[in-house]
């Protein structure tokens, strides 16, 4: 140990943990085989520590929020405390790392003390995180009367993984019962065998399972979860209604009859579980049998195109229902992105039907999601047994938009100075005299109204110190909306609220911070803007975003000059057309320009981006996630986008200039059958 340094009291640390100081250090080691009080007075003793170590207790577990997680705690013991006062709060801090509160500061684990009968003495208990052997711990401890102490004391052996009794995962040998969800190979997805099925209980219910290996004698392996040593797959299903409880299933490759089968479990924390099975009899050549799906009748219709009522709602005319049969629900598809049922459920938007007199005829009634022309859209009918009949019609015009309310057909002019929440929530148009309108308030748009400018209007936001923090500068709470010909500046940097879905922005919808308003967000404009988002407060962090539209359903963003963050929305369809972006300002970074979500009916054309200003950083240009239909990505001119040679910070896995993305699928594997049309898929399980 350099003497150097324990003058000047500078700190070290184990592997991995948190600096300690070297008087603590020195402290500890002094004391920790004695478990005696760093600070001793003749006058009055002092609070020890004493380990006890795991001792069939669970309080807390690796968590921030108090929870149990049917591991053993660590226990300790205090002595000696103050008769007449009671711990207020402790922070216990491990030689070389951990740390965990009582009544301390958030973000750490938590600790938790019981108090003795008699004050003076109490247990302390915290979970473990890694195998303990014997390091020193430190005990930070704070009074109800302002009093403090720092104890320390010698720790002992402990493992994190040591269950609670009766708490360890538990499995069951079902067999091959008739399931199909995973095959011969790493592979995902069924294989058209039986499935040999376990059963699982105990599971820990607030933890994630991330794998799970299944190994038998010799080379039987299978995993679930990561797989690197590409051994065979294993599905687990957990129960939803009760997480302890799970099914396994894996595909058998030989009779198990008589094998011992251990399981290892491995959770999200790290922590480790296992159990074994004694497997039964097995056929790896047993197949599921599933009957071939039937192909569904089809019958022919006349339709008449009504076009859209006042809510914006499409409206079709149908001739030619089956009159014959019992009909227990009905669904419409443009064989692109619109779905509709008169049982919505699993993202299908409601479909209502509105019969007369006749059987023959009726009335559809649907929300636009997309300009229908020329679709070909396809009626199901489903009847009790769950046959279906199938039938097409032609659609025709349809605009998403007109879901939500017109502005007002009333105007007015503003002028600077002028309250211009007050002119956005009273008229229909509010038209901006050129000048500078400084805003110390978001401006909150409750109703539809088109904002504009004659030219030169700059709309300046400047934050007190001490205000309340923003979501949003110009929140839109309504559909048809339009911002055209503005300048949007700030006067220095801003204090924004990040605890928002998506991230504080320049220009946003209704988010989680707001009341819900029932609102359809559709038919939004952004023209001829001028925005720079603040400067950034800090030496390196996030832009926050432009345009952060997560709640509406489409719009247009066009011809507008951004410098700044994200422009974020969802479906569509949506115009991203003609745009120029400067990059973020020095110190600031983007991960994107645009990121869009679930998308269809999508236009990305003519724009324009370039990381202007030097020490400002965009990872990436487009981002597409999820899903996307009918996407145009054209004549676009991309500068200074992602990994360079000469950054100062590493890029966050954001090598790509465009990035498409989609996280899950719908199923994966072998189907049971295809009807003789090719209408009608039969998959042996329900995935996701």
């Amino acid at each position: 140990m350099d003497g150097r340094n324990l003058a000047a009291g500078k700190s070290w640390s184990g592997k991995g943990g948190p600096d300690m100081t070297v008087a603590m250090r020195l402290r500890a080691l002094m004391f920790a085989s004695i478990g005696l009080a760093l600070i001793a007075t003749p006058a009055a003793a002092q609070p020890t520590a004493r380990w006890v170590g795991q001792d069939a207790h669970d309080f807390v577990g690796t968590f921030t929020q108090a929870a149990k997680s049917d591991v053993q705690d660590i226990h300790f013991t205090l002595s000696g405390l103050p008769a007449r006062s009671k711990i207020a709060s402790a922070v216990v801090k491990g030689e070389g790392g951990g740390q965990w509160n009582f009544n301390g500061p958030p973000g750490s684990w938590l600790a938790q003390i019981v108090p003795r009968a008699g004050g003076t003495a109490a247990d302390l208990y915290v979970e473990p995180y890694v195998i303990e052997k014997g390091r020193t711990f430190e005990f930070q401890l704070t009074f109800d009367d302002g009093r403090k102490t720092t104890i320390f004391c010698r720790g002992g052996k402990a493992d994190p993984n040591l269950r609670m009794p009766g708490t360890s995962v538990e499995a069951r040998w079902i067999g091959q019962d008739k399931r199909d969800r995973a095959g011969p190979s790493p592979n995902v997805g069924p294989d058209g065998m039986q499935d040999a099925h376990l059963t699982l209980s105990k599971l820990a219910a607030k933890e994630e399972v991330r794998s799970i290996l299944v190994a038998g004698p010799g080379d039987l392996r299978w995993q679930f979860g990561p797989n690197v040593d590409a051994f065979t797959g294993a599905e687990l299903i957990r129960n939803p209604a009760d997480p302890t409880k799970a099914d396994l299933y894996f595909q058998p490759n030989r009779d198990l009859a008589g094998l011992t089968l251990k399981l290892t479990f491995t959770y999200a924390s790290g922590k480790l579980d296992s159990t074994t099975v004694n497997a039964g009899k097995t056929d790896p050549a047993l197949k599921l049998v599933v009957p071939v799906p039937t192909s569904p009748t089809t019958f022919a219709v006349k339709s008449s195109w009504l076009g859209q009522a006042a809510n914006g709602d499409i409206r079709v005319a149908i001739d030619g229902l089956p009159t014959s049969g019992r009909y227990v629900s009905v669904a419409l598809s443009d064989g692109s992105v619109g779905g509709w049922s008169d049982r919505p459920e699993g993202g299908l938007q409601p479909l209502t039907i509105r019969r007369g007199a006749d059987p023959s005829k009726a009335e559809l009634t649907f929300p636009p999601v997309r300009d229908e022309t020329g679709a070909t859209m396809t009626l199901r009918l489903v009847s009790a047994d769950g046959r279906s009949a199938l039938a097409t019609f032609l659609g025709g015009p349809s605009d998403p938009s007109l879901r939500a309310p017109a502005p007002e057909a009333t105007s007015v002019k503003a002028r600077p100075g002028d309250d211009l929440n007050d002119l956005a929530n009273r008229f229909g148009t509010v038209t901006l005299a050129a000048g500078t309108y400084p805003l110390n308030r978001p401006l909150v748009l409750n109703r539809p109204v088109t904002i504009t400018s004659e030219g030169g209007a700059n709309l300046v936001f400047t934050q007190g110190p001490g205000e309340p923090k923003w979501t949003a500068a110009i929140k839109i709470h309504a559909g048809r909306t339009t911002l055209d010909r503005l300048s949007i500046r700030f006067a220095g940097p801003m204090q924004w609220e990040q605890d928002v879905n998506y991230g504080p922005c320049v220009i946003g919808t209704t988010d989680n911070r707001d009341k819900p308003t029932g609102n359809v967000i559709a038919g939004l404009a952004f023209t001829r803007l001028d925005v720079q988002g603040p400067p950034p407060a800090t030496a390196w962090e996030e832009a926050p975003r432009l345009l952060r539209l997560c709640n509406a359903t489409n719009g247009v963003i066009e011809g507008n000059t951004f410098k700044g963050g994200i422009a974020e929305f969802f479906g569509g369809p949506w115009r991203y057309v003609g745009n120029r972006h400067d990059g973020t300002h020095a110190g600031a970074y983007t991960h994107s320009v645009v990121s869009v979500h679930w998308t269809h009916d999508l236009v990305v054309a003519r724009n324009r981006m370039t990381q202007v200003e030097k020490g400002g950083k965009t990872w990436r240009w487009l981002v597409l996630t999820n899903a996307g239909s009918n996407v145009h990505v054209a004549d676009n001119a991309i500068v200074g986008v992602g990994h360079r040679d000469d950054d100062t910070h590493e890029h966050p896995n954001a090598t790509e200039t465009i990035l498409t993305e989609s996280y899950r699928l719908d199923f994966e594997g072998k189907t049971a059958g295809v009807s003789p049309d090719g209408r009608v898929v039969a998959v042996s399980s329900h995935q996701g």
